[in-house]
């Protein structure tokens, strides 16, 4: 009798310490379902993005991010580095900065001269070195006739300028053939050491970077993306040669609408009939060193007169449509510098 009391006693114990424990449990998840509904109440949306959108919305502006301008910017090489303060007209006399202009186009012309040879080094076929050589002609032509055509633009202010635009069109030709020719194999020629160039300077963004137009704004995020498919970089690539090639034939009109004499409209005929020829002379040199026959090395005294470069041809030359489009780009940029970019109006919008 005794032994049953006990029992009794003790399952009438543990029923009451069970029931106790679920009354707490369940008191705990309530307030904790209280504590979270008010903290979605107090935080904004903001705090529930998730990573992608925080990235996609802090996409980087590529006239100054650091990736863009070690990896990719035309700037990117020791000749601005070192002129840049010297070519900013500010608190400079006239003979200085007349001097640093000069000074320029020496060493980009020098430095051009050495790219040039160090690209024949690499040649194995004569039908590559006779592209180089074609290109270089080329090169002396079209800096002929821009000079011409901007001549006519300088002559109240003084032509000084032209020496510098002489200095930009060798360095914009050697960055488009270094971005695929081997940027980090090449020896530049020049190594004096400058203040370098503060690419985040708003007078530099505003006056003088390459990149101040609509076009590159639009395109440089979708051509410099990680997150992009071989389709869609492509189609990148050739809308941006498309957008540049409407924009330097719009430019070009609106050239002509100005001349007041037949010779500066011949000028620009010249001019555009050297481009067509540039365009086509580099592409050629260029895809010596995009296609993975090259990489081969073959034996010089076997193939150099008994096979054509043009028949090796692999994989990898979708980027000349970029090259191509960035070549546009530096023709237009390079006159409107000079012939009114405040004046022209771009044919480009985001929506083309």
């Amino acid at each position: 009798m005794k032994n049953k009391i006990w029992i009794s006693l003790i399952v009438l114990v543990i029923a009451i310490i069970t029931i106790s424990c679920q009354s707490e449990t369940e008191s705990n998840t309530a307030s904790s379902e209280i504590s979270i509904n008010d903290d979605v109440e107090n935080n904004s949306e903001q705090d529930f993005k998730d990573d992608s959108d925080e990235a996609f919305e802090d996409e980087p502006a590529y006239t100054t991010d650091e990736y863009f301008i070690k990896e990719h910017s035309v700037y990117r090489n020791p000749i601005d580095q070192y002129f840049w303060s010297k070519l900013n007209p500010k608190d400079k006399s006239e003979t200085e900065y007349r001097g640093a202009q000069a000074d320029y186009q020496k060493a980009w012309k020098a430095e051009y001269q050495n790219l040039m040879k160090w690209m024949k080094k690499k040649c194995v076929y004569n039908e590559d070195k006779n592209n180089l050589g074609l290109l270089e002609k080329s090169v002396a032509e079209q800096n002929d006739r821009e000079k011409k055509i901007l001549e006519s633009y300088l002559t109240a202010a003084g032509a000084d300028h032209l020496t510098q635009i002489e200095g930009e069109l060798y360095r914009d030709l050697c960055m488009r053939i270094l971005a695929i020719a081997g940027y980090e194999n090449y020896k530049f020629k020049f190594h004096k050491s400058g203040n370098g160039l503060d690419y985040t300077d708003e007078t530099f963004i505003k006056k003088y970077s390459i990149y101040k137009n609509p076009i590159d704004q639009s395109f440089l995020p979708k051509l410099n993306s990680w997150g992009k498919s071989q389709a869609e970089y492509r189609k990148a690539q050739r809308d941006y040669q498309k957008a540049w090639k409407a924009e330097y034939q719009n430019l070009m009109k609106w050239m002509k609408k100005k001349c007041v004499y037949n010779e500066d409209k011949n000028n620009l005929s010249l001019l555009e009939k050297s481009i067509a020829k540039q365009i086509d002379r580099e592409k050629k040199v260029l895809k010596t060193d995009l296609t993975a026959a090259y990489k081969i090395n073959p034996d010089p005294s076997k193939v150099k007169n008994s096979v054509s470069r043009m028949s090796c041809m692999g994989k990898g030359t979708d980027r000349l449509t970029e090259i191509e489009g960035g070549l546009y780009r530096d023709v237009c940029m390079r006159i409107l510098n000079l012939a009114g970019y405040d004046e022209y109006e771009f044919k480009f919008c985001e929506t083309d």
